[in-house]
């Protein structure tokens, strides 16, 4: 995998941009995710166990309010949405 210092034309203020694009993103994803995986666990372990599971389940609230309602959107509107919630890495 090539990275933005592998390039010898690569200057230390690209590199400077990169790292914050990615802060950026990172913070992003902060705010929007969770990290408690046993919401994840105990959905699957539902799943798993009932007669009759549910069609959709929602671990956590940033599923609940974000990610399953805009699955319901069609691709462009999802595709803008993200991009603009999660800034892209610009390619160097």
């Amino acid at each position: 995998m090539r990275t933005v210092t592998d390039n010898p034309q690569t200057s230390s203020e690209d590199c400077n941009v990169a790292i914050d694009d990615l802060k950026l993103q990172a913070f992003s994803m902060n705010l929007l995710t969770t990290s408690d995986l046993s919401k994840v666990t105990s959905c699957m372990q539902h799943a798993l166990s009932v007669c009759h599971p549910r069609t959709r389940y929602s671990a956590g609230w940033d599923a609940k309010f974000l990610w399953i309602p805009l699955s319901y959107l069609p691709a462009c509107a999802a595709d803008i949405l993200i991009n603009a919630l999660l800034p892209s890495v610009r390619p160097s």
